[in-house]
């Protein structure tokens, strides 16, 4: 349905949207990872 397909685009968006704030806010996100 169309709802859906809103739901799935909106849920990219938000995650990209919170991917690209934690990149910004420093070059390694995850520093435990090191």
């Amino acid at each position: 349905t169309d709802d859906a397909d809103r739901d799935e685009v909106a849920k990219g968006l938000a995650a990209s949207a919170a991917a690209q704030v934690m990149y910004a806010m420093g070059d390694d996100p995850v520093p435990v990872a090191r």
